[in-house]
Order: C-alpha cells, then sequence, then structure tokens
C-alpha cells in the first residue's frame, strides 16, 4: 500500500494536469472505466519498468504513467481533472475510443435539399439482375425434417443430465494415481486432467484461466475479480499425496512460473513464493524462495538430492507483506508442476 507522503508524490497541480492527456498516457478512452484504465497501467508499467527497461526514456515514461494512473485512479481526482479538461478544451474524439458519438450540432443539422446535379448516372446493368423463386419444399419433408432435428435434441439433452447426474453424484473428485509417470518423470500435474485433484489448497489459491504455460488452467493465489493478490497472506497449495524418492539418486522438482509480486529490494515488504519439503512427521523446509518479477514463463527447478530414498511432502506457501499490492503486482501463476527421476 501507498503511504500519504508517496501518493502525494504522484498528485500534479493544475498546470501539470494540463500540460499532457492523462487518458493519451495510458493510451485508454476519456470514458474507460476504472478496471480497464488499471490493465493499462499494468501492461505500460511491465513494459517501461526500470528493471526491464534501464534507460533513461524508459524511466521518464515510467514516472509520466506512474503520475497519470495516480490522477485518474482516484474517483474525485478524476472527476476534477475530467471538468478542467473539459473547461479548457471541449473533448475531441479519442483515438483510443471505439466510435466517435454524434454532436447536437450534427444531429440536428437539416438535410441539404437534393437537387440532380447531385446524382451521377450509373453504368451499371441493374436490369441484368434477377431474383429466382426457391425450391418449394413440401409440407412433409418439413415436418419429417422438424422431427429429426426435435430427436437428435432430445438425445443430446438427456445425455447431458445423465453425465450431470453422475458428476453430481460422485461428489469430491477423488486423486488418480500419479499421472504422466515415465522413465524420467515420477508425477507430473498440467492442471487440466483433475484439476485441483492432487492438491490441498488454502484460500484463495485456485485454478485459474488468466495465465498457462500449457492448456488452459494454471495454479494462482490471486483474486480473480481485481487481476492481484491481497496483502498480509501467508498461504499454501500442498501435494496431497506423499512421494517416494526410493532408488531415485538425483530426484528434482521444476514446475512453470510467470508474474510479479512486490519488489525485492524492498525487505520489509516483500512478497515470497516458498517452495517447501517435508518428511513424515517433520516440519516442512524452505528450499527456495522466489520473489519480484518474471515476465516471461520460465522454468523453476529445485534439486532434491537431499531427500532421495526418502518419502516426502511438497508444499508451495505464498507470503505477502504488507505493501505495493495496489501498483498493480498479479502473483505467481504456477503450471506444469512435476518430479523428475
Amino acid at each position: 500500500m501507498q503511504s500519504t507522503a508517496e501518493q502525494s508524490r504522484y498528485i500534479p497541480n493544475t498546470d501539470e494536469w494540463l500540460a499532457h492527456d492523462l487518458y493519451e498516457i495510458l493510451q485508454v478512452s476519456p470514458r474507460a472505466e476504472f478496471e480497464v484504465i488499471e490493465a493499462a497501467f499494468r501492461r505500460l508499467a511491465l513494459k517501461y519498468h526500470p528493471d526491464r527497461n534501464p534507460t533513461s526514456p524508459s524511466t521518464e515514461r515510467m514516472q509520466e504513467i506512474n503520475r497519470a494512473f495516480a490522477v485518474l485512479k482516484d474517483p474525485l481526482q478524476r472527476t476534477q481533472y475530467d471538468s478542467l479538461r473539459t473547461q479548457i478544451a471541449p473533448e475531441p474524439f479519442s483515438r483510443y475510443d471505439s466510435a466517435p458519438v454524434e454532436s447536437a450540432a450534427v444531429a440536428t443539422e437539416p438535410v441539404p435539399s437534393e437537387t440532380p446535379e447531385e446524382y451521377v448516372e450509373s453504368d451499371y446493368d441493374w436490369e441484368s439482375l434477377s431474383c429466382e423463386r426457391s425450391e418449394f419444399i413440401p409440407l412433409w419433408k418439413r415436418n419429417l425434417l422438424y422431427l429429426m432435428v426435435g430427436f437428435i435434441l432430445t438425445i443430446l439433452l438427456i445425455t447431458a443430465i445423465s453425465v450431470f447426474a453422475q458428476s453430481s453424484s460422485a461428489g469430491t473428485p477423488t486423486p488418480r494415481p500419479m499421472q504422466m509417470q515415465t522413465a524420467n518423470t515420477l508425477f507430473s500435474d498440467n492442471f487440466e486432467e483433475v484439476g485441483t485433484a492432487n492438491w490441498t489448497l488454502d484460500e484463495p489459491w485456485h485454478l485459474t484461466t488468466r495465465m498457462s504455460a500449457s492448456g488452459s488452467y494454471a495454479l494462482w493465489f490471486g483474486e480473480e475479480n481485481y487481476g492481484r493478490y491481497r496483502i498480509g497472506l501467508n498461504t499454501s497449495a500442498t501435494l496431497l499425496r506423499p512421494l517416494d524418492l526410493g532408488g531415485i539418486e538425483h530426484p528434482a522438482l521444476s514446475f512453470q512460473i510467470t508474474g510479479q509480486t512486490d519488489s525485492p529490494q524492498r525487505a520489509s515488504d516483500q512478497d515470497t513464493l516458498l517452495v517447501e519439503i517435508a518428511q513424515a512427521g517433520q516440519a516442512f523446509t524452505t528450499v527456495e524462495t522466489i520473489s519480484g518479477l518474471i515476465s516471461n514463463w520460465e522454468t523453476m527447478r529445485v534439486d532434491l538430492s537431499k531427500w532421495s530414498g526418502k518419502v516426502i511432502q511438497v508444499r508451495l506457501r505464498f507470503v505477502s507483506g504488507a505493501g505495493n499490492v495496489g501498483n498493480g503486482y498479479a502473483g505467481f501463476f504456477v503450471d506444469d508442476f512435476r518430479i523428475e527421476r
């Protein structure tokens, strides 16, 4: 969260408001809702953030983006800015609007009278066009077609009801045996076939379609309605089944990850994703700590040789600090989780 002192640095005066069009800076329409403005800010922040583009123009561009978002995210400041912007210059049609809106002057302008000079003789041979009546379908054929369509729809409806009844009676899905086992893989889960049946998820961990490394789903601890995580979290996603690493000389844990959390340079507010391992009856031990920005899907690999020959449990634990969640950090997305031999 930003303090009052931090917010004040992004509140420009009247001259600064009128020096640049804040909507053009964020590349949104003046009519855009807050969710659209916030999404545009996150996209531009990822593009021009100094950690990714350390050049001076990018730094200045990022400062300009921050100042624009600081005004437009606040309903009161945005209202004041819109009022001042309209008073100085009537709102033009923005290139980020979907379509121009006709003014009252245009709508009420009388239609000019038509004169013969306004028409141009066409060379098109309109007489050559013909309109042939389609073939008449007898009533008995139409009735037969309706019966066939009705029969097919009835079969589809019965099938759908049967599938729904079976899924409802099944209750909570039972984790099936370890999937995709190969010579090099002990366990693999891409969250597509069985969803989260292999996991125990503390709120707000859940499946999401916002991001995925493969298929449609990934694991995430963010809030779907806002596209970001909350502060003060200490929440886990734990693999249900213990994993027997017996006979495996160099086991390893790997998964795909992308996203962004609070900056690791701010130790007091640092948000972290922890990879933790525990033997049966023992406490979990942190084997990997992840924070900051991962702009593309990357493979995270953790050596488990220390637990070779043992039975272990695995969990992912996310801890968020007290600030900066409002700056558009979405958190980390996890996909293609596997234990390799």
